[in-house]
């Protein structure tokens, strides 16, 4: 997973790099904690920009070697209703539009994205050439440059990443369970809330500090 230091440097290579609708996916993942195959199936008519909300409703989906867009369940936890940050309003104002129909995100022919594009064209792509760019870079040091480069992680692990930067921000579980629409709150904690040093730290000092005399 990236921390946020690293989310930012994807997001702001993104920007400059890949066209507006490619990287307001990749925003949407970091900033709302989706699942890609809930942006990709986003409809314009479940976006309302004036109360910065979305429904979740549909996805796109792989069904006998077609990618389709499928109904989520009524019953379903994923299906929700999400508040949208002002930074994805934005992206998503000029994305969308003077549009009011069909899908937020297409491919510059108008069609649907196909997951196995955006994660080799898109994401995997941006990482390698970023990484390069530091390789190449000889005003850095050579004992700094890993620490410089975006860890290579898959596509969907940039929702892992909004969930833990969510948890370390708030440390509610309960909050995180509702923001990435799990069904459990088992399996926030199991997957996507992990502990570190840092917030053992605090804890012992917390523990300390309650009960010195």
């Amino acid at each position: 997973m990236w921390t946020a230091e690293q989310a930012l440097t994807f997001l702001h290579e993104s920007k400059k790099t890949h066209p507006a609708w490619k990287y307001g996916i990749f925003l949407m993942s970091l900033h709302q904690g989706l699942r890609i195959g809930e942006i990709l199936g986003l409809p314009i008519e479940n976006v309302n920009l004036d109360d910065a909300t979305a429904e979740i409703g549909q996805k796109l989906t792989r069904i006998a070697n077609k990618w389709v867009i499928e109904e989520v369940l009524k019953t379903d936890s994923t299906k929700r209703k999400i508040v949208l940050t002002p930074t994805v309003v934005e992206m998503l104002r000029e994305v969308i539009g003077e549009r009011t129909r069909g899908l937020v995100f297409t491919s510059q022919e108008g069609g649907i994205v196909r997951l196995e594009n955006l994660r080799n064209r898109g994401f995997n792509s941006l990482i390698r050439m970023y990484n390069k760019k530091i390789d190449d870079d000889k005003n850095i040091k050579k004992e700094d440059k890993e620490s410089k480069k975006l860890p290579k992680i898959r596509i969907h692990d940039m929702r892992h990443s909004a969930g833990s930067l969510l948890y370390e921000l708030f440390r509610d579980i309960k909050l995180v369970q509702l923001f990435l629409g799990h069904s459990t709150i088992s399996i926030t904690a199991d997957t996507y809330v992990h502990s570190n040093l840092g917030m053992l730290r605090e804890a012992a000092a917390a523990i300390d500090a309650a009960l010195k005399k």
